[in-house]
């Protein structure tokens, strides 16, 4: 069974990569939280600005983003550092 998928686990996720490893938001396949996705388990994630779908191919139930994630990861920089901070301070 998957973790459940929640702000704080993300915030962890992005806590334990390297501070300056740059992600980018505008890949609905490979951005920050699709990657967090990727790391629990999901397969062929996908992550559109308000919500996410846990396999792009095979299940279209979209799920909402934790609140707050879309807004801080959309933010300028977009290091998984700044992120982490955005995250820590609820931005």
């Amino acid at each position: 069974m998957k973790p459940a998928i929640s702000r704080e686990a993300f915030l962890q996720f992005c806590e334990s990569k390297p501070a300056d490893e740059v992600y980018d938001y505008t890949d609905p396949f490979n951005c920050a939280f699709c990657q967090y996705l990727k790391s629990v388990g999901y397969k062929r994630p996908a992550v559109n600005p308000h919500d996410w779908r846990p396999d792009r191919l095979h299940d279209s139930n979209r799920r909402d983003l934790p609140a707050g994630v879309d807004q801080a990861a959309l933010r300028s920089s977009h290091t998984f550092g700044a992120l982490a901070t955005r995250l820590r301070e609820g931005v």
